[in-house]
């Protein structure tokens, strides 16, 4: 390095600074919009889905243990009647459909499940990973402005010092003199 400073550079500082803050806020927003869109994610699993697909397991139960009660009904009856047992087809393809339908509800119902604790385990992971880059915004980001303005401020105030008079020496104003050496005055040796 040389012996002066790049007294340019403070404009830079300034640009880089203005940099800084903009980034610190986009990257702010950036993780607030993202962390609202998670959470509404997750809400909409927890409340809406989950909620959903439990009603209809509740209903299907339901509805199968109806057409179940209604098979074996018509299977009394027949017997009572007629004293033979009957196919009774369309009871059993009632409760085949309810069953169907039952297993159905229980494969959403454990998706929802599954898709839930997936969302729980990667929203663990993308916390722990941006607590970092949040740290950095809230704390780390503000430091290096401080940083940055002690610096402008330093520089600018180098560049106003206004650089001390050198006394003006009577040897560089002054005409230097010649002299001339005297005659010898005669008497000799």
């Amino acid at each position: 390095m040389g012996g002066q400073a790049r007294l340019d550079s403070i404009a830079a500082l300034k640009g880089f600074r203005a940099s800084l803050i903009g980034f610190a806020q986009a990257a702010a927003s950036a993780i607030d919009d993202l962390d609202v869109e998670l959470q509404r994610g997750l809400i909409w699993l927890q409340q809406d889905r989950y909620t959903y697909w439990k009603a209809k397991v509740q209903r299907s139960a339901q509805a199968y243990t109806q057409a179940k009660i209604a098979l074996n009904q018509r299977i009394v009856f027949e017997r009572a009647v007629q004293g033979t047992p009957s196919s009774c087809i369309d009871q059993r393809q009632a409760l085949r459909l309810a069953e169907e339908q039952l297993r159905e509800a229980q494969a959403g119902l454990e998706r929802v499940r599954g898709w839930l604790q997936l969302m729980d385990r990667h929203l663990s992971q993308y916390r722990g990973k941006v607590s970092g880059l949040k740290n950095l915004i809230d704390s780390g980001i503000p430091k290096a402005i401080a940083t940055i303005d002690r610096m402008v401020d330093s520089l600018e105030a180098y560049v106003e010092l206004v650089p001390p008079q050198a006394p003006v020496s009577k040897q560089i104003t002054e005409k230097p003199s010649v002299r001339r050496p005297k005659p010898d005055q005669g008497g000799g040796s």
